[in-house]
């Protein structure tokens, strides 16, 4: 049998193949399947003919396995290396594996599920080396449509941008719609004054619109959203969902549901949506308060309450935060504040104009080691060296006993700051811990949780051993007076104000609170040492 030959004139549309009686091989429509030879042949008038080659994948031998295939080439093949013997024919077809190495070669017809042998062996159809096959498919590609979400670009990439402007400028639709076109016309190279120049719309406000806008779509696409709830937004949902775009979707969901449900005007939406950030961020205080939209207000409220002086304003945000709790924790948070503000102005006023100072040590401020004077040099006995006493430190601020002849007491030494230095007696009194004394939260207008973690811990309250009767008491200055209700002499921390409205006599003024070096500074210090050490 000669070889197979196809000729391809230039008004065909088909190309047919003749082989032997045993190949079956049906006509190809030329302009969809060789159209570049097709064109390249109609100016030469020279044939087109069909070749069956062996070889494998790109390269010839030794590439991928993709088995002889068909090609279709001008000219009748002349001056190509000839293929291996034995070799079979066959179409490629992407991603099909071929048959055994011998086997004939078979032909697909797209579209067609009839197949038929092409060539064998012995086959005259010999080109020579094969050409470049398409690769597999990619077994980890995304699936068609992945990213398809049906966002504003799929509706308005290919509008006109003038449609898009009349629209914009007639307001013919709601916002979060209109919205879908600013970011369409921002990438055709109008930018938001050309966009008001021509409709209008300010830029502040085009920027309003696509960022509320994103909000309200992903309040849509999460599906728990009914529809008559988004119809809430149609008229002012600019301004009420704008303020939630740092925001979760979960918690843009509930913040939604939450503003339906209470109606709340734009200035409330921005405030609720400030709470549940700061409901989010305050991890230590935030015990008792859930996340729904209605104890992050609570929590707001709260916290408001707790910087009041007033006890009107502090009752004020109770009340109003007991208005909008939605569970018992929150409640009794609240009222706790209340009655901690009732309890103060039975036992005193829950403000003061006084101001106590506080003084943080650093750890070489109590780098000192306590001696005793024995006398003057060349004075001095034996028996005086021998009975010296000894002093020993404990505790955060260094204090020292000392032991010997006589009554024992505690010491403590201090740098000598100019308040202690001009005080006449100075004497200190220990406190356990600064934040559970009502008198320290006062005079350092300590009113959060983290004030009070501040304050936690011991403190030394250092005072001047001096009486002060009531017409000399500062109110800006806190003082050491007999309790009035004790008669066993104890003692008690008052202002001024107090004192004067008492009248009794102080037996101390109130200097400075001490307060321990912090951990950290101690253990920065320790390094220090023993660096210098090495």
């Amino acid at each position: 049998m000669t070889a197979s030959s196809l000729l391809a004139e230039s008004g065909a549309s088909q190309v047919r193949t003749t082989c032997n009686p045993v190949s079956t091989v049906r006509s190809i429509p030329l302009q969809t399947a060789f159209s570049r030879h097709s064109q390249a042949h109609r100016c030469n008038k020279a044939p087109m003919t069909a070749f069956s080659y062996g070889g494998r994948g790109r390269g010839g031998p030794g590439g991928a396995d993709f088995g002889d295939g068909l090609i279709l080439g001008p000219g009748s093949g002349r001056g190509r290396p000839q293929p291996q013997q034995g070799g079979g024919q066959r179409l490629i077809i992407p991603g099909q594996r071929g048959p055994a190495p011998g086997a004939p070669g078979r032909l697909v017809i797209p579209d067609q599920q009839q197949q038929g042998t092409f060539g064998g062996p012995g086959s005259a159809l010999d080109v020579g080396d094969s050409v470049t096959t398409p690769t597999p498919p990619n077994r980890y590609r995304p699936p068609a449509g992945f990213m398809d979400e049906n966002l504003q670009e799929d509706v308005t990439a290919n509008m006109d941008p003038n449609e898009m402007l009349n629209r914009l400028r007639a307001r013919a639709g709601k916002w979060h719609q209109l919205a879908k076109f600013l970011p369409s016309l921002h990438k055709q190279g109008f930018d938001s004054s050309i966009v008001d120049e021509a409709t209008g719309i300010t830029p502040a406000l085009q920027d309003r619109w696509m960022v509320a806008g994103t909000v309200h779509e992903s309040l849509r696409l999460s599906g728990q959203m009914s529809p008559e709830m988004l119809e809430t937004f149609d008229q002012r949902g600019e301004y009420q969902l704008y303020p939630f775009r740092f925001l979760g979707l979960e918690a843009r969901v509930a913040a939604a549901k939450y503003i339906v449900e209470k109606g709340l005007e734009p200035d409330m939406c921005d405030i609720l949506a400030r709470s549940m950030k700061e409901w989010e961020r305050r991890v230590s205080e935030r015990v008792g308060f859930t996340d729904h939209p209605g104890d992050c207000l609570a929590f707001k409220y709260f916290r408001d309450a707790l910087e009041m002086r007033r006890k009107e304003e502090v009752v004020e945000k109770v009340e109003k935060g007991l208005a909008v709790a939605v569970t018992d924790g929150a409640r009794a948070r609240l009222r706790e504040v209340l009655e901690e503000e009732e309890e103060g102005t039975e036992s005193g006023p829950a403000t003061t104009t006084a101001s106590l100072m506080i003084l943080r040590l650093n750890p070489e401020e109590l780098g000192f080691r306590p001696l005793v004077v024995l006398g003057r040099l060349g004075e001095v006995e034996a028996g005086g060296v021998e009975a010296a006493p000894k002093a020993t430190q404990q505790g955060a601020f260094s204090t020292f006993t000392i032991s010997g002849a006589g009554a024992s007491h505690t010491w403590v030494a201090l740098p000598q700051w100019r308040a202690l230095t001009l005080a006449k007696h100075p004497v200190a009194l220990e406190i356990a811990d600064c934040a559970a004394v009502k008198e320290v939260l006062l005079g350092t207008k300590a009113k959060t949780d983290e004030d009070r973690k501040r304050l936690s811990g011991p403190g030394l309250l250092v005072l001047d051993k001096e009486p002060t009767p009531a017409d000399r008491a500062v109110e800006e200055a806190f003082y050491l007076a007999p309790r009035p209700d004790s008669g066993s002499g104890r003692l008690m921390l008052v202002d001024g104000q107090r004192l004067r409205q008492a009248g009794a006599t102080a037996v101390a003024t109130v200097l400075f609170l001490a307060r321990p070096p912090q951990r950290e500074a101690m253990q920065a210090a320790a390094e220090t040492a023993n660096l210098l050490q090495v």
